[in-house]
């Protein structure tokens, strides 16, 4: 943000005429009575501010 280009400014409006244009869009959700989660993982990935890797180990 301290050094803004008109790159920058040309991505930016590329990112909200695209917005734009997919405010229609939805997400659907269902209720699954089947589902079932096998495995879950809370990776931290930002808990190294040097290297941002994960600091779970992977």
């Amino acid at each position: 943000m301290h050094y803004a280009s008109e790159m920058h400014f040309r991505a930016g409006k590329i990112i909200l005429r695209y917005i734009k244009g997919t405010v229609d869009y939805g997400v659907k959700f269902e209720k699954c009575p089947s589902f079932r989660l096998h495995r879950f993982s809370d990776s931290d990935w930002v808990g190294s501010v040097d290297d941002m890797r994960s600091t779970y180990g992977h």
